[in-house]
């Protein structure tokens, strides 16, 4: 039986657009700068400013862009408890999430190489060892390394 995937709790109806290709995680930047500017409707590249801070964990610049943040969101009509869930939820994921072309290119890169490995175990151990430079590598090595495979 298949295993059921679900939703991550949602903070925000707001969200919901922002974070439902994603199962209501944030995974990649872009979707984080959409979360604080729906919020806030400060500009985009304010909300680059604070990716930026956030991945690089600089406290001066977050406090100060976190007072933007909210008076801004406050005078767009969000509570202060939605607006603390939000960021909370959003500065922390600004840690681990990238940027989805990024993301995308590395998956391909990482499903080719699974790919070559399943199919072609010999031809990829070969280039593999010709890249890092072990030309002496006989073909009885190479058999013996695709048998622990």
């Amino acid at each position: 039986e298949r295993a059921r995937l679900d939703v991550a709790p949602e903070l925000h109806p707001n969200l919901r657009p922002i974070l439902s290709r994603t199962h209501g995680i944030y995974l990649f930047e872009e979707q984080l700068m959409h979360a604080w500017r729906a919020f806030s409707n400060l500009s985009y590249a304010w909300a680059n400013r604070l990716r930026r801070a956030a991945y690089t964990a600089r406290q001066e610049s977050i406090e100060r862009l976190r007072a933007e943040w909210f008076r801004a969101g406050d005078l767009s009509g969000y509570d202060a408890k939605t607006l603390e869930a939000v960021w909370d939820d959003s500065v922390h994921a600004a840690l681990y999430a990238s940027h989805k072309a990024h993301s995308i290119g590395e998956a391909l890169i990482g499903y080719r190489v699974a790919y070559m490995k399943a199919h072609f175990p010999r031809e990829f151990l070969e280039a593999n060892l010709a890249v890092m430079g072990e030309d002496r590598w006989s073909a009885f090595d190479i058999d013996y390394q695709l048998e622990s495979w």
